[in-house]
């Protein structure tokens, strides 16, 4: 990630932070800056497979419906008898064989990935109304409540499950040889497989791994809501997108890094929970988000590239 994208995201953050304090008493409250949090992990998971998929040069329109299929075959096979762990162990099995079957598709068939992802988002979507038949399923044991109502510390469970898969993506991508195949594929794939990188395993790993978030993610909401639904995470897909490119992940893959993208969730949280405490309606709270993001992408991709050639030259 660039310093100076860095800079202009925490220069954002400290601002939003600063207006909110001001413009709303209970802004600075610890109770509402735990529930940013606990926003912040819903799709902050999510964002980070969401970032490894556009690293390498790919997107991934099935989190949200991996979401909401895995909350739906963990209450299914636990309806069926199956204890908790192993009910949560298969859920994730089935988000894994989702993501593996969307990787193996994008990298061997060549099929733009947007293209790609949206049908196979489909396709889950399809057999969740199969299982469900469009019904929110409930039922969980109240144990299952932990990990979407419960504390530690104080904090929020989700909210150190978040923080644990920053630190792992950060590490996994900065100091790993298979974080710098995955810059590699996304800066040139073809290069990297004359260098002698499998860019198949790589591209599939990427949205395996996406796929498992999703539904790591889907595990968290349905524990939150105490259901399981299709829909679960529909609301999160375009903002996984822009908290990635908001922030610095290149969309033509190559450049990004989990502590940008962290840096976009909380921005993204923080405005929308700012924007409800100083009474500002959900469609125009659209609109400013909106406004904010074309903003930065503009910046970034225009403006801070200019000045950091223009003061390399002097």
């Amino acid at each position: 990630m660039k310093k100076s994208n860095t800079i202009l995201l925490v220069a954002l953050l400290a601002g939003l932070g600063i207006y909110f304090s001001i413009a709303s008493k209970y802004f600075l409250s610890l109770g509402n800056l735990l529930s940013i949090t606990e926003h912040m992990a819903e799709f902050g998971i999510m964002s980070m497979g969401m970032m490894l998929t556009i690293l390498v040069s790919g997107i991934d329109l099935t989190v949200s419906s991996v979401c909401g299929l895995t909350s739906i075959v963990i209450i299914s096979v636990m309806k069926a008898g199956l204890p908790m762990p192993a009910a949560i162990l298969t859920g994730l099995c089935a988000a894994l064989l989702m993501g593996s079957f969307t990787g193996l598709f994008v990298a061997k068939l060549g099929v733009p990935p947007m293209l790609l992802t949206l049908a196979m988002s489909m396709l889950f979507t399809g057999i969740s109304y199969v299982i469900c038949e469009g019904n929110a399923l409930s039922g969980f044991p109240e144990a299952y409540y932990f990990l979407g109502q419960g504390e530690v510390l104080g904090i929020p469970a989700q909210t150190w499950l978040f923080t644990a898969i920053v630190v792992l993506m950060f590490v996994l991508l900065r100091f790993t040889p298979w974080g710098l195949k995955i810059y590699a594929v996304g800066n040139n794939p073809k290069a990297a497989q004359y260098s002698g990188t499998a860019v198949t395993k790589v591209v599939m790993s990427a949205y395996i791994i996406s796929g498992l978030l999703a539904g790591v993610a889907g595990v968290v909401m349905s524990s939150r809501v105490a259901s399981a639904r299709l829909d679960l995470g529909s609301s999160y897909q375009t903002n996984c997108i822009a908290a990635a490119v908001l922030g610095g992940t290149s969309i033509s893959g190559g450049e990004g890094s989990p502590v940008g993208t962290f840096l976009g969730v909380t921005i993204l949280s923080m405005l929308s929970n700012g924007l409800n405490h100083v009474g500002v309606s959900s469609f125009i709270q659209q609109l400013i988000i909106g406004v904010t993001l074309v903003t930065v992408v503009i910046i970034n991709s225009n403006l801070l590239p200019t000045f950091s050639r223009t003061k390399t030259a002097n």
